[in-house]
């Protein structure tokens, strides 16, 4: 499709006239990760589907409406795409089994960057300093996903962000501009592992491992007389686990640093080994790191 004609279903896509005058569509995001994404592409890119918690946003949804869509963990907005129904329940399997996504509705690709090293960085120049949600916002400063709503989709877009990125990704297709994968991105699409336990399969997610920065003015010895800040929250998070009744695992290398700030009549509810079956990527996990089984 030609650049022009593209526009012009851009022009379809946030306006449609009828009799009284002019009506402008309402834009909302629509968030995905890579695996669902993947599977949304490969299952012909007709279904989009949101958790049943989002059942009062999703039943406002109209045919006509428009989502742009997002992927989390690499940061990319990836396509554009019609709603061509009412939202309904289907809790078949798509996305997964179980599939989580159950609230759907059915959609018309308008642009869609299958290969997500297509897909544009929200970091780029022509984003970031532009978008409503980011331009306020320091680039990748701690916790500015959350500051501009971009953890859970269906966020309705304000008319110049809808036309902001609809005209970059319209252009994108017809450009077709690689951006590569970052060292990061790779760490993080290759984050989520499948293991086997007793009863199923799960996925966990392996963090990244990180090196916590010390605050030291230079010429000056950092203070290690008392414990992270870190360990200090991972301890005050155990014990509430353990008050709740619930048995606590710790990372290797950060036991003994959270031990230290439990009652010792509480150890005993402390795990020396996760309940999952021997595998590799459960032994991996870099010390500091959580195991979130999902």
């Amino acid at each position: 499709m030609l650049l022009e004609e593209l526009q012009y279903e851009a022009g379809m896509l946030l306006y449609t006239r009828i009799s009284w005058g002019l009506t402008i569509v309402a834009t909302y995001t629509n968030l995905f990760t890579p695996e669902t994404w993947t599977s949304f592409v490969a299952r012909g890119k007709t279904v989009s589907g949101f958790r049943d918690s989002q059942r009062r946003a999703a039943e406002r949804l109209q045919p006509g409406d428009v989502f742009v869509c997002y992927t989390v963990r690499l940061s990319r907005w990836c396509g554009l795409l019609r709603i061509a129904s009412a939202t309904y329940l289907d809790t078949a399997p798509i996305f997964s089994d179980p599939d989580p996504y159950v609230m759907r509705v059915k959609v018309e690709p308008i642009v869609t960057l299958d290969d997500l090293e297509y897909a544009i960085p929200i970091y780029d120049d022509a984003v970031w300093p532009k978008l409503s949600l980011t331009r306020d916002l320091e680039v990748r400063s701690s916790g500015w996903a959350q500051t501009a709503n971009l953890r859970s989709s269906l966020r309705l877009l304000n008319e110049n962000d809808a036309k902001l990125l609809s005209d970059l990704l319209l252009h994108q297709a017809e450009e077709h501009k690689k951006h590569p994968f970052t060292a990061q991105d790779r760490r993080r699409l290759e984050g989520r592992r499948s293991i086997r336990t007793a009863d199923r399969t799960v996925l966990v997610e392996v963090p990244e491992e990180t090196i916590e920065a010390a605050s030291v003015v230079p010429g000056e010895i950092a203070d290690t007389t008392g414990p992270r800040e870190s360990h200090k929250i991972q301890a005050l998070l155990a014990m509430i686990g353990v008050e709740m009744g619930f048995r606590i695992w710790i990372p290797r290398g950060d036991k003994q640093a959270i031990l230290n700030q439990v009652p010792e009549a509480q150890h005993v509810q402390f795990l020396d080994i996760l309940p999952l079956n021997y595998d590799d990527t459960t032994i991996d996990l870099p010390p500091g790191s959580s195991l979130a089984v999902m």
